[in-house]
């Protein structure tokens, strides 16, 4: 066993007990047809808070996050452009800060999906008065100028920018409404289309992410519903649709079945569900625009404090995989796992305790911050995974949740069931590999058995990788699959 993996294993094991603990691209249109495959790598981000700043602190902490995205093999980031801060007085603009986090990231071979937010309070009479930022301007045209000097700005540098944030949770972000204003939104999107691509025809706009859940505010389905009924034409304003499919309470993403909330029973739809959703939503509209989910994670904090009970560091590894693998088998062209780092609450607070590492106290010192099981989950699933090109939902036992993924040297069946506890089963896998291989979530060797009718292999709910070396690119058989 190699150092990395008993690391590896350590981490893990000290994080079990935490775990008892606290349990309870795209084209300009549809008409130009699907674009060239890419590999699962180039499919995978992370929505990140990458600090920006001169100081020791910010600067040590930049260095620290991009180091250990690459090194889990991070391609992709999303970050905030912060109106406010870019544009402090209307036409004046400030790009040093987001020069420095974008150059820093390109050296490492990270790309960013640009997310163009919020308000600014010189643009709006009540942001004015409170300082608040999550106002939107009063006249949009102002945002539309600010987006297309973004762009202009980071032309050849960054391609994709996302039009606000969650704007449907307007109690967060889309002040004073509750809900948002999807008429407003529609205006705002549609003038900072055309700005934009006045500006970069080779840009690509995307639909601000929504919160999937119908918890408090209208979730996607009746947002984005409210916004083509006040802009019938809003679809030709993006180019790629975005969403949030959190899960609340903070199930597994298989799950689908009422659960009782407070105040009521909320239907929750399994991951898979809501792209098939999302899907139908924009093709009653006519749209057929490809799909990223921009934000998506579980979280780790206990059940004292701000929202939810989130699950243990066991389970957020799980599910990063198991909704990764389910969203790309699904045809989400980009998936963002949120976040990066939990922050200092991140104990009783789930806004705190998102990330696939912990709280860094002193981002200056040579220690890095703990790494959660969920980061060597990623890193895992982006080795094994990561030169992928195309991928199958593969029958192969009741219970069990299993995926093809065909790389120019390989085939990679990824393989799980829900339900809590392990079994031996047999999988009657026909693809004539002469030797399977298995990994467990962390990478680790696991006992694969070949016999006639099939392979024997332990499940459970932590997924496990059964790799087959193509010896020759002529080998195209495959297991039993089906589209996703």
């Amino acid at each position: 066993m190699g150092i990395e993996l008993m690391k590896r294993r350590s981490v893990v094991g000290a994080f079990g007990g935490i775990c008892l603990l606290l349990t309870g691209f795209a084209g300009r249109s549809s008409a130009q047809g699907a674009a060239a495959p890419l590999p699962f790598r180039e499919r995978i981000g992370v929505s990140t808070h990458l600090p920006t700043g001169q100081d020791a602190a910010a600067q040590g902490a930049r260095a620290q996050e991009l180091r250990l995205l690459a090194e889990a093999g991070v391609r992709w980031i999303r970050r905030d452009f912060f109106w406010h801060e870019i544009e402090p007085a209307r036409g004046t603009f400030h790009f040093v800060p987001y020069d420095q986090i974008v150059d820093e990231a390109a050296e490492w071979g990270i790309s960013f999906l640009a997310l163009l937010a919020y308000g600014n309070p010189w643009a709006s009479e009540r942001g004015e008065a409170t300082g608040d930022p999550h106002y939107p301007p009063d006249d949009p045209a102002d945002f539309a100028r600010y987006a297309a000097r973004v762009v202009a700005h980071f032309s050849g540098r960054v391609r994709f920018f996302e039009i606000w944030n969650e704007e449907n949770v307007g109690v967060r972000f889309w002040k004073p409404t509750i809900g948002g204003d999807p008429q407003a939104y529609g205006r705002l999107l549609s003038e900072t289309f055309q700005a934009i691509e006045g500006v970069d025809p080779e840009a690509r706009v995307v639909f601000g992410g929504t919160f999937y859940p119908h918890l408090g505010v209208p979730g996607t389905s009746a947002f984005v519903g409210r916004v083509f009924r006040f802009h019938p034409d809003i679809g030709e304003a993006f180019d790629i649709f975005a969403y949030h499919p959190y899960r609340y309470p903070f199930t597994a993403p298989e799950v689908e079945a009422p659960v009782g909330m407070p105040g009521g029973v909320l239907l929750q739809e399994s991951l898979a569900s809501t792209i098939a959703r999302v899907r139908e939503i924009l093709a009653r509209r006519g749209g057929n625009h490809p799909l990223w989910i921009t934000e998506l994670g579980w979280h780790t904090a206990g059940p004292v404090g701000f929202g939810a009970r989130g699950v243990c560091p066991l389970d957020q590894a799980r599910y990063l995989v198991r909704s990764a693998v389910i969203a790309i088998a699904g045809g989400v062209e980009r998936f963002f796992w949120y976040t990066y780092g939990d922050g200092p609450r991140s104990a009783h607070d789930q806004e705190d305790a998102f990330g696939l590492v912990g709280w860094d106290e002193d981002p200056t010192d040579a220690t890095p911050p703990e790494r959660k099981p969920a980061y060597f989950a990623l890193e895992t699933m982006l080795d094994l995974l990561g030169d992928a090109v195309a991928v199958t939902k593969t029958s192969l036992a009741e219970g069990l949740f299993a995926f093809t993924f065909q790389a120019p040297a390989r085939v990679t069946v990824v393989v799980w069931q829900p339900a809590e506890g392990a079994r031996e089963v047999t999988l009657p896998l026909s693809l004539p590999c002469p030797r399977w291989v298995g990994r467990d979530l962390f990478g680790g060797d696991i006992p694969v058995a070949t016999g006639r009718d099939g392979v024997s292999v332990t499940v459970s709910p932590s997924p496990i990788y059964l790799i087959c070396p193509l010896p020759s690119p002529a080998l195209t058989a495959s297991p039993r699959g089906e589209a996703p």
